[in-house]
């Protein structure tokens, strides 16, 4: 009986190594083209506040755009680089419901849109692993882990395999860095880099592709460029503007990066022709082309002066160009999601049931919120517009006339009063733990009043010498609210110009 169990476990054996050795790896037949397109520090932004005219972004745009990239070209990857929900006000038990429906909201898009892969950003993370593990349960796409744990679901050390579908092997990682990593960390995060691509060249891969949640200035390292396979790195870019794609390494590492909050969309185009050879950019190919066509259009002349030297010149540029050819070229762009994607009908419809469901969740808050009587302290009420009026009748009548006295009136007019991502920046006084609630018991007044830009002090209606206002608005105060997102076209000087209580001549608050 031992030596039957013996000779079925010698040919179980035999049998699957014979399967292995059969299985062979994708052939690549360059050149193929393929693109990447990404996502990163969305932050929990799922469509623009209406407050301006001519915002960016939004999940409905950003589908109707992914939906037209794959249209266009089949071969395409959809990636998220990480921060896609806003962990910032977590454990504010005001605001944590909120957070919690908009990023399950955004995971269900993400399925939809077709993501391949999304890894934990610094942001995701704050939220806690049991936290955004429960976010993450109906997720589709892979979640890259870089740690040992892989507790999330769905989490994979790498996503590997055939995944554009033109015989060549890809792999894909994931990493977080803090802002001000420690040197442990960062050297933790270095070998980790180094280690990950290393072990997809030993499994096969021609292409490997590295989402980064992290400041872009720790991936110029040495161990980064000394990595021995084609590595594109995908990277979020916290600023006003992004750096231009950078070639490390010989070529060998290209780094692209975009905007946060979700008003852009990158993509990479790449033609790949030779997993041997490094990353050089499409425009440089276009030149030599042209340059060839140049020539060869000359020698057709039939007075052409200096023919042996145009052909000189022409054999050198048909080197060159056939040169470019066996490597791989790249496109990047940073594509606005503006008013040319029109909004994808299923995504709007979700975003619209989503703000319902916000807003309902928030009025039926605010029916609980407790009385004046029970909340008013000393010195704790917001001045309103009428306390001001008493005493500074003609700076009143001006503010009067601006659009911050019709703040609120927006809101009631759009149907989103109870939006408390709305409210805020309406609205006088607030509390961040509280926001709507005040408005209820009269610790906050509607409008952006006359306190927005002078200080919140009420002890000046009874003592105004002793507690005098502050001058008026600072850039500073003005760009909590008409920041890059919520108020495009904001330029200080012109807008401040337009509210000034005192442009009429009269002596400033």
């Amino acid at each position: 009986m031992r030596s039957f169990f013996v000779c079925l476990l010698a040919g179980f054996l035999a049998s699957l190594g014979g399967c292995l050795a059969s299985q062979k790896r994708p052939t690549f037949q360059g050149p193929k083209s393929v693109q990447v397109l990404y996502s990163g520090d969305v932050r929990g932004e799922v469509e623009p506040c209406g407050c301006a005219t001519g915002q960016k972004g939004g999940i409905p745009r950003r589908a109707s755009f992914i939906r037209q990239a794959l249209q266009k070209n089949p071969a395409t990857l959809v990636f998220d680089t990480g921060n896609a929900f806003n962990g910032s006000d977590a454990q504010n038990p005001f605001l944590g419901p909120l957070i919690e429906k908009k990023a399950r909201f955004i995971v269900e898009a993400m399925n939809e849109m077709g993501y391949s892969a999304y890894t934990p950003g610094v942001y995701d993370l704050a939220l806690g692993k049991e936290r955004l593990s429960n976010l993450l349960q109906g997720a589709s796409f892979t979640v890259l882990e870089s740690t040992k744990e892989k507790d999330l679901p769905n989490a994979k050390g790498d996503l590997f395999g055939d995944l554009f579908g033109i015989g060549m092997n890809v792999g894909v990682v994931g990493f977080a860095l803090s802002e001000n990593p420690s040197r442990d960390a960062l050297g933790a995060f270095e070998k980790g880099f180094s280690t990950a691509v290393q072990s997809l060249k030993k499994k096969g891969a021609g292409l490997a592709i590295v989402l980064y949640s992290g400041p872009y200035r720790y991936l110029d390292s040495q161990i980064i460029q000394g990595v021995p396979l084609n590595t594109l790195v995908l990277l979020s870019y916290e600023g006003a503007m992004w750096p231009k794609p950078k070639v490390l390494g010989g070529g060998r590492v290209l780094l692209v990066s975009i905007p946060k909050e979700g008003q852009q969309m990158g993509q990479v185009e790449l033609v790949l022709s030779d997993p041997s050879q490094p990353f050089v950019p499409r425009l440089e190919w276009m030149f030599a082309f042209y340059k060839r066509r140049m020539f060869e259009a000359a020698l057709q002349k039939k007075d052409l002066k200096n023919r042996p030297l145009v052909e000189q010149r022409l054999e050198l540029a048909r080197a060159e160009t056939e040169g470019l050819e066996k490597k791989n070229l790249f496109d990047w762009q940073v594509v606005p999601l503006d008013w040319r994607f029109i909004e994808d009908p299923k995504m709007k419809a979700g975003v619209d049931a989503l703000k319902a469901q916000i807003q309902q969740a928030y009025a039926r808050q605010l029916a609980l919120a407790t009385t004046a009587a029970e909340r008013e302290k000393d010195g704790e009420k917001a001045l309103s517009d009428k306390d001001c009026k008493s005493c500074h009748q003609e700076a009143w009548s001006a503010w009067s006339h601006t659009s911050h006295a019709k703040a609120f009136a927006t809101l009631i007019e759009k149907k989103v009063d109870t939006n408390p991502e709305c409210v805020a920046c309406h609205s006088t006084g607030f509390d961040k733990e509280l926001r709507l609630l005040e408005l209820k018991d009269g610790t906050a007044k509607p409008n952006v009043l006359c306190s927005a830009c002078h200080g919140h002090r009420p002890m000046h209606l009874k003592d105004p010498k002793g507690y005098p206002m502050e001058t008026g608005a600072r850039r500073t105060v003005c760009i909590g609210c008409h920041d890059p997102k919520n108020s495009p076209g904001f330029v200080f000087g012109p807008y401040i110009q337009a509210i000034r209580c005192d442009r009429e001549g009269k002596k400033s608050l």
